[in-house]
């Protein structure tokens, strides 16, 4: 071991650890032998990526490899800053933006048996054997039809009670709704209050409070059905009317415009059949809308344009648009045009459009038929343009084009189709056009006075007949078309439309 210690270096003081161990202690011997340690580990470590380095260096299919390790390193890099710089460029220096309104609003539908379940009319109106004179239903009430119809509505709780007076609806107030907080809430009561001294107007306002006290966003009250009954209910439905205009946040919907009497909607002359639940639900979605209570929905997205034409079809009455104004009425009465017009829109897919939608654009657009707007009043000839024509041009102004020269144009005479004629409907509706037409409607088989706006689908020289969407057919709703004689009507507008 003494040659050992001749040694320089860390070799010599390992070999002379027991002495220094000795002389200076156990804990400097410590400190000796970690600093031995790690001057040893250091060289070899330098020694090592030495010689690693060195075969690196000198071989060129590692160097190849680095080299496309850090071009993807790079590349990746600058792709993850380029992301957040886009992502930072919108908020950068912007104060915070309030969130668009909901794209879902809850509601609750507090009532009595009008709200519970509509009625099927049997023997004696809707009443049963039920001891407490329940009624026989089928279907599902207005609520349900609401929701299913409306995916901007979310139905959290039928509270229609049968028999229930306002007074003790008002008393369900907390645990009927208040517990579960909805956006809306609907109030349909008052046809039990009748000969029982009860303030039915008071207790509406006080639910209409407690909801505000609740935080509801939403109230709408819907006036009695008094389609059958118009002299007992009017004096009541005419109080309610005014509740909006003396209370926040309150919106009233008269549902009688969508009511007839009748077995087809009131079984027994109050309570809706399953026909006029529905009917009832689609006109509180439509007034929901058009009175800006939520947001319109947005057009139904389609599939990309074609350019054969699908046969979409349209009823402009019995449907939820129908009650909706429309130059001198409403389109279940007046709207051929729009409903006409929704056909074509929809019928290329892309964006699907129903009457109520293309009737509202036309106004807001200054195409309908209303004074000072680009349509015509009361069907007379404005602007040098007749009122059928106007359809064409507002079409085009859609991204549709119309053919250069109409088939026929001779407002209000009528032309009644020769086999050229026929010809030439057959050959656009073979390359993809639809025909947006108008007719003397008393020759169509739907019996129409007045001028009627439909849609020519095709037509047969050799059979002499011609097929229409027709909006006023009872099959209108089923889709089918109507083919007929092409003798027995007289045209006044024969117009070929398609995609551009």
């Amino acid at each position: 071991m003494g040659f050992l210690k001749m040694i320089p270096g860390p070799i010599g003081q390992l070999a002379n650890f027991k002495e220094n161990a000795k002389k200076y202690g156990k804990e400097y011997a410590k400190q000796i032998a970690q600093k031995m340690a790690k001057e040893f580990a250091k060289r070899v470590v330098k020694q090592v990526a030495q010689k690693i380095a060195i075969a690196i260096l000198t071989n060129p299919y590692v160097l190849a490899a680095i080299a496309i390790v850090i071009a993807v390193v790079v590349i990746f890099i600058i792709i993850i800053g380029v992301i957040s710089g886009q992502g930072n460029s919108s908020t950068n220096g912007a104060s915070a933006q309030p969130g668009p309104p909901p794209s879902v609003y809850t509601f609750v539908a507090l009532g009595d048996s009008l709200t519970a379940w509509p009625c099927d009319p049997v023997t004696f109106g809707c009443v049963d054997s039920n001891p407490w004179g329940s009624y026989r239903f089928t279907g599902d009430p207005w609520p349900t039809y609401l929701t299913t119809g409306d995916p901007s509505l979310k139905l959290l709780h039928n509270a229609g009670v049968p028999a229930e007076t306002t007074t003790q609806i008002l008393s369900r107030f907390q645990s009927d709704v208040a517990t579960l907080n909805p956006d809306i809430l609907f109030i349909l009561g008052g046809t039990n209050d009748t000969g029982k001294g009860i303030n039915t107007i008071a207790n509406l306002k006080q639910i209409i409070s407690d909801a505000q006290g609740a935080n509801i966003k939403k109230v709408i009250v819907l006036t009695i059905p008094n389609q059958c009954n118009p002299i007992s209910q009017s004096p009541l439905n005419s109080q309610i009317k005014g509740l909006a205009s003396t209370t926040s946040n309150t919106f009233v919907i008269d549902i009688n415009n969508a009511l007839t009497c009748g077995v087809d909607y009131q079984a027994d002359g109050l309570h809706f059949t399953n026909a006029g639940a529905k009917a009832v639900a689609d006109y509180i979605d439509t007034q929901v809308h058009t009175q800006g209570i939520i947001p319109a929905p947005a057009a139904q997205p389609g599939p990309p344009p074609s350019q054969s034409p699908s046969e979409v079809a349209y009823c402009q009455g019995r449907e939820a648009w129908s009650s909706q104004p429309y130059d001198s009425g409403n389109i279940g009465g007046t709207g051929c045009v729009p409903t006409s017009m929704a056909m074509i829109l929809s019928s290329y897919g892309g964006t699907i459009y129903n009457p109520g939608q293309v009737a509202t654009m036309m106004h807001n657009n200054g195409w309908d038929y209303l004074p000072g707007n680009k349509g015509c009043d009361g069907g007379k000839d404005c602007q040098g343009t007749n009122p059928w024509e106007i359809s064409g041009a507002w079409l085009n102004s859609l991204g549709f084009k119309r053919a250069q020269t109409d088939i026929v144009n001779n407002w209000k005479s009528d032309v009644f189709l020769n086999t050229n004629q026929l010809q030439q409907i057959k050959n656009y509706a073979d390359s993809g056009w639809l025909m947006l037409s108008a007719a003397n409607g008393v020759n169509l088989p739907t019996r129409v006075n007045g001028g009627h706006e439909v849609v020519i689908e095709t037509a047969d020289p050799q059979a002499n007949t011609i097929t229409i969407r027709d909006p006023n057919s009872p099959n209108c709703r089923s889709g089918k078309t109507v083919t007929f004689s092409a003798s027995n009507v007289g045209w006044w507008l024969i117009t070929p439309v398609k995609i551009k």
